[in-house]
């Protein structure tokens, strides 16, 4: 499903390949569905870490060839732009430009403000 797909390892080195990192765009039943997924998908399998051994992807292409990449952990959000960059990607689609613009400004002051009901219409669509 949409949400399984967050949290699978296959899908996310499928979706990595075919739309270069996963996303909510990319996180929906539709993306899920497409032939050039499920064709991926099929041919990926998912194996437990053994203990002791560092985390890694490997491929076998069509030739034969065996490629092998260490896992990159995922960072943290710890810069304010890649903070707000990811507010707006999550939050425009829902209460549009504006509203997300307005929100970002709301929040950044949130320790002013007399009350955090001033967020109750930015928050509904």
């Amino acid at each position: 499903t949409d949400l399984e797909c967050k949290f699978s390892a296959a899908f996310s080195l499928v979706v990595t390949l075919i739309d270069g990192g996963v996303n909510l765009d990319n996180c929906t039943e539709s993306f899920l569905r497409r032939s050039d997924v499920q064709a991926l998908l099929a041919r990926t399998a998912y194996l437990e870490k053994v203990p002791g051994a560092e985390g890694f992807i490997r491929v076998k292409t069509t030739d034969g060839r065996v490629l092998e990449q260490a896992l990159v952990r995922p960072q943290d959000l710890t810069q304010y732009s890649e903070i707000r960059e990811k507010f707006h990607f999550c939050a425009v689609p829902v209460v549009g430009q504006s509203k997300a613009s307005e929100i970002e400004s709301q929040v950044s002051r949130m320790e002013q403000l007399e009350s955090v009901t001033i967020l109750t219409p930015l928050l509904q669509q």
